[in-house]
This record gives C-alpha cells, sequence and structure tokens, in this order.
C-alpha cells in the first residue's frame, strides 16, 4: 500500500514514533512495553516495525482469529472440539470443518422425513423445515447468505430472516430448541 509505515494516511505509526499521546492514539502503553525510557521505547518501537517490513505475514498462516505455530493451532481446535455450545464461539465456524450444505439438507430431510427435493423447493407445507435447514447451514457450514441462498433458491436477506426468525423460535419454544439440537448433532455427522 506505502512504501514507508509512516506514508500511510490512516496509521497511528507516526502518533508512536513522534512519542504523540494526543487523546486519540494513547501511545504510553505500548511503548511502555518496549522499554521505561520514551526515547530508547520509540526507537526500539520503530525498529521492531521495521523488522517486520517485507517479512512474511504472521497472518499467512492464520485460520480465522487463531495464532501460533502448527501444534499451537491443533491443540486450540482439539480443545474446542469438546466444546458443548459450539455456537457460543463464532471463530468455530472458520477453524473447525465446515459441514457441506448438500450434508445439512439431507440429514435435516431425513429427520423430518422428506425427500431433498421437497425441502430444498419453497412450499408453505414445509416452509418451517426449510427455514430450520437454512438456520443450520448457516451455523454447520458458516457460509455468505449468498452461497446459502443460491441452494435454497432464496435471496440473501431471506437468508438473514429465516436464521433470525429460527433463533427467536429457539428462544420462545423448548421443544423446538431442544428439536434444533438434536438436528444439529444429526446434520453435523451426515456424510
Amino acid at each position: 500500500m506505502v512504501r514507508r509505515p509512516e506514508d500511510f494516511r490512516w496509521s497511528s505509526y507516526r502518533d508512536y514514533v513522534r512519542g504523540r499521546n494526543d487523546g486519540l492514539v494513547d501511545t504510553d502503553e505500548t511503548l511502555g512495553l518496549f522499554s521505561k525510557g520514551r526515547r530508547v521505547a520509540i526507537r526500539r518501537y520503530r525498529e521492531f516495525v521495521n523488522e517486520g517490513l517485507g517479512g512474511r505475514s504472521p497472518l499467512k498462516n492464520a485460520i480465522g482469529s487463531l495464532l501460533g505455530d502448527e501444534g499451537f493451532s491443533e491443540r486450540v481446535v482439539k480443545y474446542l472440539r469438546v466444546v458443548p455450545d459450539k455456537t457460543a464461539i463464532p471463530e468455530l465456524r472458520k477453524i473447525g470443518r465446515k459441514q457441506g450444505i448438500d450434508e445439512i439438507v439431507r440429514g435435516v430431510s431425513r429427520y423430518y422425513g422428506l425427500s431433498e427435493v421437497d425441502l430444498l423447493r419453497r412450499r408453505r407445507r414445509t416452509e418451517g423445515e426449510r427455514k430450520t435447514a437454512v438456520y443450520l447451514s448457516k451455523i454447520l457450514n458458516g457460509g455468505k447468505n449468498a452461497e446459502i441462498g443460491g441452494v435454497f433458491g432464496i435471496t440473501i436477506q431471506v437468508v438473514t430472516n429465516a436464521v433470525r426468525s429460527v433463533e427467536k423460535r429457539i428462544e420462545e419454544d423448548n421443544k423446538f430448541g431442544s428439536e434444533v439440537m438434536r438436528l444439529k448433532g444429526i446434520a453435523a455427522t451426515v456424510k
């Protein structure tokens, strides 16, 4: 984007190397990590940034927001697999194996005793089951609304509305919430 960090208009780099603390960027804490003396801290900060220029991005091998070497990543993923409510950690969608939308549709259609075609087709009699399948596709696959909508033949906004509708119903109806939890387990294991 720019050759030198101080040339990037939206960077706070200039505040750090000038040692300013004008209220917008609090440089004290960060510079304090480099040294107790302000001049030394600024010099070390500048050196730190310059060492990283042209180097390999630490984000290159990142999975979602998970940063670390391969061993660390494997340990975190292994730990997260046993978390009881995976929906509480949105980053799991990026870290874990994504369930294919076709597999989710297959699992939901089997659960409700419908054909996959009937679940994918817009019909009033299968509207609830279809919304549930859309919701599970969003939760278990983590794909973009456009991708999910493409499978179900609906718009991005209709995907959003379906997800909200199912979330609201889960909050209001414990029996339905339990059903969706069972469906999550079923849909997540379908191959």
